[in-house]
């Protein structure tokens, strides 16, 4: 089986190496025979938190970009009321 993923085309590259990697562990995880290894299994196997992972790091990304925009609009927003408030006191 695993000639057959590498060499029909469709499993290549990153994620065909990962599909491997994954049936190997199965394999092994399956000949070892304790109460243990099912949840070890369950452990190795599942990527279901791989997406939030990710969707939390271009949160934080974002986040930090917003932080970084606020400061140098908040700077040219504070000169532009100082220069108005000065023209309104000067002139009233």
């Amino acid at each position: 089986m695993m000639q057959n993923l590498a060499s029909n085309g469709t499993e290549n590259g990153f994620r065909g190496s990962q599909n491997q990697w994954r049936i190997r562990m199965e394999r092994f995880l399956c000949a070892v025979d304790a109460p243990v290894s099912s949840a070890v299994a369950q452990f190795l196997i599942d990527e279901s938190g791989q997406d939030l992972v990710e969707y939390a790091l271009i949160a934080c990304l974002v986040a930090l970009g917003t932080v970084a925009a606020v400061k140098s609009v908040t700077t040219a927003i504070s000169g532009v009321f100082n220069s108005v408030g000065t023209t309104l006191t000067t002139n009233v």
